[in-house]
C-alpha cells in the first residue's frame, strides 16, 4: 500500500478540523457572554468574552477529537 501524499494529508487534516470546529456554539457563546455582560455590567467586556469563547472552543474540539477516535 503506497504512502499518502503530503497534500493528501493535509486534505484530510482540514476537513477533520472542519468537522470538529464548534463555529456555532462558539458564537452563540460569544454573544451570550456579550450580552449578559452588557446586561449586569452596563458594558460588554470584550477580552473576558473572547477569552471564555476560546477556551469553550478548544474544550469542545477536544471532545470531539476525542470522541472521534
Amino acid at each position: 500500500m503506497p504512502l499518502p501524499s503530503v497534500p493528501d494529508c493535509l486534505l484530510r487534516c482540514k476537513r477533520r478540523f472542519k468537522a470538529t470546529f464548534p463555529a456555532a456554539e462558539s458564537l452563540g457563546v460569544l454573544l451570550g457572554i456579550l450580552g449578559f455582560d452588557l446586561v449586569t455590567e452596563g458594558r460588554a467586556n470584550l477580552p473576558k468574552a473572547l477569552l471564555a469563547t476560546a477556551l469553550f472552543a478548544i474544550a469542545v474540539m477536544a471532545w470531539r477529537f476525542w470522541r472521534r477516535r
